[in-house]
């Protein structure tokens, strides 16, 4: 039995339908196709989806008559753009950045661009994020940040992935913009090698003699093992506070349902949000969008 798009109306079946976050349904072959790649359909409802599929109507004729024309700029600095990876794209002249995705019908052949376009101003979150996929042979590591834009409804949340060099540079290149200094959160200890491990050995085994554990005891509490831990210097604390706040406001099976106002309440808990001065951006954008009106 087919049912109904609930965007355009067309009838579709089981393999053709997007299944959204509230239950609603939409074609993949039409309207799916509307949006950016990087749009997670389902975790969005349909006036989300919308929202977005606004946004990149949007942000297709922006690109096309304030980017496209700075692209192949080499001589005015002013006007060149500033592009981090494949996909991120940023204007100081104009006051705007932009998120842009290639669809492909067969391969890399039907190629079509989806653009969404962001005022500068209303950047309130790059965080850097590490990702360590562990396999039985070999450990990954990727590097991503995150962005988040105020006053977007659709896609107002995505990350890219970098290098670790390149995700420090790009947090310093918008902390210059918005005036703040840079805090270093990303530092990394380099793995030990043989003489590291010997001497982390016999810290643990002295940290152990002055908790009162003795050699050979295998009956250790919870809190014994976490005392010897610091101790030896072993615990990580790190930042938590992420996590902390996202358990305390939502459960693992709706956090990737989060509206933008929920989120931005979450991140602002966390002390993700980066403030900074953005007048200047603003007027930028706003003189940018009164030329695209008229």
């Amino acid at each position: 039995m087919s049912k109904k798009c609930a965007i355009c109306g067309a009838d579709i079946n089981l393999f053709q339908t997007q299944k959204l976050g509230d239950g609603s349904q939409i074609c993949r072959k039409t309207c799916r196709k509307l949006g950016l790649p990087s749009f997670e359909y389902e975790h969005a409802d349909l006036a989300r989806v919308r929202a977005h599929h606004a946004e990149a109507a949007l942000g297709g004729k922006l690109w096309e008559q304030f980017f496209v024309p700075r692209m192949e700029e080499t001589y005015n600095e002013l006007r060149k753009l500033k592009r981090f990876g494949k996909s991120v794209y940023v204007s100081e002249e104009i006051g705007l950045a932009a998120l842009k995705e290639n669809r492909y019908k067969y391969l890399f052949w039907g190629k079509t661009e989806h653009v969404c376009v962001y005022r500068i101003a209303d950047l309130r979150m790059y965080d850097f994020e590490k990702v360590v996929t562990a396999t039985k042979k070999t450990t990954k590591v990727r590097y991503f940040i995150r962005f988040y834009f105020r006053n977007i409804d659709g896609l107002y949340t995505f990350r890219k992935q970098f290098s670790r060099k390149k995700c420090i540079s790009i947090i310093g290149y918008f902390d210059d913009l918005f005036g703040l200094e840079t805090v270093n959160t990303w530092d990394e200890k380099k793995s030990g090698n043989l003489i590291g491990d010997i001497k982390d050995i016999i810290a643990m085994a002295k940290a152990a003699k002055e908790a009162g554990i003795q050699p050979g005891c295998t009956n250790i509490t919870p809190e014994e093992l976490e005392r010897i831990m610091v101790k030896a210097g072993k615990i990580k604390e790190g930042d938590h506070t992420m996590r902390l706040a996202m358990e305390e406001r939502t459960s693992p099976i709706d956090r990737n349902k989060l509206t933008p106002d929920e989120f931005e309440r979450i991140m602002v808990k966390a002390g993700k949000i980066r403030e900074g001065d953005r007048r200047k951006w603003v007027d930028k954008a706003d003189a940018t969008f009164s030329k695209f009106r008229n």
